[in-house]
């Protein structure tokens, strides 16, 4: 099943970091990403998942999936799965 790339996350022309720092940058969770990372099970290389010892965060495992597969700067695209498909929907309307 093919579905449209996520539009509207990125602008056509790129992104810029517009602020930089682990304690003042606030994320989309409402914390600052060092403050859960520093939580992190040594080994685990500040690596976002389930069991790491990282406060768990809102996205399903299908949602970085189905957003990694749809990466426009990918060439080859694969198939996306329903539940993948669902997620993508439900990851971007959590961003409109």
């Amino acid at each position: 099943m093919r579905t449209a790339r996520i539009s509207g996350l990125a602008p056509a022309d790129g992104t810029s970091i517009r602020a930089r720092g682990f304690a003042d940058v606030i994320n989309r969770f409402g914390g600052n990403c060092f403050a859960c990372h520093v939580k992190a099970n040594p080994g685990c290389d500040l690596i976002c998942e389930r069991g790491h010892g990282c406060d768990p965060i809102p996205l399903t495992a299908e949602m970085p999936r189905a957003f990694q597969k749809t990466d426009p700067r990918c060439s080859d695209a694969p198939e996306l799965t329903a539940e993948e498909a669902d997620a993508l929907a439900a990851l971007q309307a959590a961003f409109e």
